[in-house]
């Protein structure tokens, strides 16, 4: 009992603050279109300039501004890109806002069963997919290739850019091309990575158990790491004079070592078990804004890409 007090009073200390150790995924609900109706507006510059630039490269609009055939393909491959990324946005987005319509229906039938429609959970496991990650991160690299190519064409090839937005250009090129290597290293390297649940969905204050799929062969491991992990994703309001600024946090309400062995990986796979603690405040809850959610994080440093994954589980106050 000491021990259970001591753990929910460190658990307050921890909800007050914005943790630095940030989750690994950010999942999102099915409770609300805001972010989804903000995806389409977000996608509307890009399908714009992507028309606009392929406009230019077609002769639909004027060419004054083009010189030669190289400057003609850059538009033409940075039109395509932003096009491409403007369109493959605002179809997800459109096609989530009719899942959610969908889903509202569902409320209906199921009031005290939450899982059943506030997250597009699989009730099998939470899967980390190969093509999908691979084509997701190919990509980003697209779109990041698109935006910084015309920067450095005229910086390096024209010589029209001044010596510090040059640099600039060349900085945020390396971090961004850096993090897209290793996203695709990543995804090479372990392919497809799931962890399955052994029961759905999970429950606040009971004993749990999972298996992990994926995980890379037990003597290449250096060190295993096992983490559970409750977060609240709150909307931050910032007041600058007349203007309001909202970003989206995790703030860590729970967190907790699980003792995991590298001697207990078989053929990739881990088995992991715990046990939920009782505060049935922090049962997953998607159905408001500051929504509430588990994950249980596997890292094993290995040479070279590290495996660090998290996973998302269905952990819910099946009684109230």
């Amino acid at each position: 009992m000491a021990q259970e007090k001591n753990r929910e009073s460190k658990n307050k200390k921890l909800g007050i603050r914005i943790t630095s150790n940030r989750s690994l995924i950010n999942p999102t609900p099915l409770n609300s279109a805001k972010s989804y109706l903000f995806l389409l507006l977000f996608s509307l510059p890009f399908l714009l300039v992507g028309l606009g630039l392929l406009g230019q490269y077609f002769g639909y609009f004027s060419t004054d501004n083009i010189h030669n055939v190289t400057e003609k393909k850059i538009i033409q491959i940075v039109g395509l890109v932003f096009f491409l990324s403007g369109l493959s946005i605002f179809l997800k987005a459109l096609l989530q806002l009719i899942r959610i319509l969908f889903k509202r229906n569902a409320r209906i039938r199921f009031p005290k069963q939450a899982w059943r429609w506030d997250y597009p959970w699989n009730k099998r496991g939470y899967h980390h997919s190969f093509f999908k990650r691979l084509l997701y991160n190919l990509f980003g690299f697209g779109l990041i290739l698109g935006i910084f190519a015309p920067g450095l064409y005229l910086g390096f090839n024209k010589k029209e850019m001044p010596l510090f937005f040059l640099g600039m250009i060349v900085l945020f090129a390396v971090i961004f091309f850096s993090i897209g290597i290793y996203e695709i290293i990543k995804t090479l390297k372990f392919r497809s990575v799931s962890c399955l649940y052994s029961q759905f969905p999970y429950e606040i204050g009971k004993n749990f158990q999972v298996s992990v799929k994926g995980l890379p062969s037990a003597r290449q491991i250096e060190n295993l790491q096992c983490q559970l992990k409750c977060f609240e994703f709150r909307m931050i309001e910032t007041k600058r004079g007349n203007k309001k600024t909202y970003e989206r946090v995790s703030v860590e309400l729970f967190k907790e070592d699980i003792e995991v062995s590298v001697e207990n990986i078989k053929n990739g796979r881990l088995g992991i078990s715990g046990r939920f603690p009782s505060d049935v405040q922090l049962g997953t809850d998607f159905t408001k804004d500051d929504f509430i959610c588990w994950e249980l994080s596997v890292v094993a440093e290995i040479p070279g890409v590290d495996f660090k994954y998290g996973f998302l589980l269905p952990v819910y106050n099946i009684r109230h």
